[in-house]
């Protein structure tokens, strides 16, 4: 279940109504894309994904799917999930949709990627928001070159209107992987085919990171735990900040002093409490922190004499 709009929960957020806007859809299908691509890339073979919105605009729905079975091949199939949901209210997906934006509140069509980039009415960073992939695909039986082009099935995407269940709206997709994927990882490639896009350079560092990947390599894991301040450090501390009667104020405070880094640029304070859970905790009682604690004091390049600045 991505981020998505949110426009299917009309129902029970009727704010919807006035604020609502389809470029809402623009700045997601990126992102929507890249985590379905992860998730087909951390799939076992023969095992099932399902992609899912709450909303009903196809450029986060049928347009990702489309997509996803492009970039990555006969490793992935649409499968029809008729038989599994047969006393379920439903219509089936979309297979030609518009892509449009509103400007000045009137509603502006555009009829290709190309076409919205050449429309000086649009902003820079709408039309740097627009992807190719935002498009229907090539219908089934459509002939190119004298060859008869075959199109994702996108019927047998299922599409769930609150008026037919009473309910909310929703968007699904049943994926299976049939074989590994081939070649270079979906991640990777979603980035090189991102960077073709005007303006789409700002996202590849980030869509290497969705992906774990950096350069096409796994990164190693971030490290999470939290290390005393080394002594000299701590000692400089005292010297700069525990005068005036503070300094056994300050000894019980270096007790709970953390860095993260060898370099210790920052210096976190840790409660008691926390410490406990994360420091002084051995093995499977250990809280695995991503982020705790207050920071006092960082390094500072940027002031000149004194103590260094912090």
């Amino acid at each position: 279940d991505v981020p998505c709009s949110g426009d299917g929960t009309l129902r029970k957020n009727p704010q919807i109504w006035s604020e609502w806007r389809p470029e809402f859809a623009m700045g997601l299908h990126a992102l929507q894309l890249r985590i379905a691509q992860r998730g087909v890339a951390l799939l076992k073979v023969g095992g099932y994904m399902v992609y899912s919105t709450c909303s009903f605009n196809p450029v986060e729905n049928e347009a990702v799917v489309a997509e996803l079975l492009r970039r990555c091949g006969d490793a992935i199939e649409l499968v029809d999930a008729s038989d599994r949901v047969k006393g379920l209210r439903r219509r089936e997906g979309m297979t030609t949709w518009k892509v449009i934006t509103t400007v000045d509140d009137e509603i502006l069509e555009h009829a290709s990627y190309e076409d919205c980039q050449r429309d000086a009415s649009l902003g820079v960073g709408l039309r740097r928001a627009f992807r190719p992939s935002m498009w229907p695909p090539v219908a089934s039986g459509v002939t190119r070159l004298g060859v008869r082009v075959r199109g994702p099935p996108l019927r047998r995407c299922v599409r769930l209107v609150p008026q037919d269940g009473d309910m909310g709206g929703f968007f699904a997709a049943l994926i299976r992987k049939v074989k590994p994927l081939r070649g270079p990882s979906p991640t990777s490639e979603g980035v090189s085919t991102a960077m073709k896009a005007p303006g789409a350079s700002a996202i590849v560092p980030r869509a290497m990171a969705i992906g774990g990947l950096v350069g096409g390599v796994p990164r190693p894991p971030l490290e999470h735990r939290y290390v005393p301040a080394p002594e000299e450090v701590l000692d400089a501390l005292t010297r700069e900040w525990g005068g005036g009667g503070g300094g056994d104020a300050m000894r019980e405070m270096c007790a709970c002093l953390f860095t993260r880094s060898t370099s210790c640029r920052r210096v976190t304070y840790l409660s008691p409490g926390i410490k406990k859970m994360c420091v002084d905790a051995i093995g499977a009682e250990r809280l695995k922190c991503v982020w705790s604690g207050v920071r006092v004091w960082e390094k500072r390049d940027d002031v000149r004499g004194g103590g260094g600045g912090g």
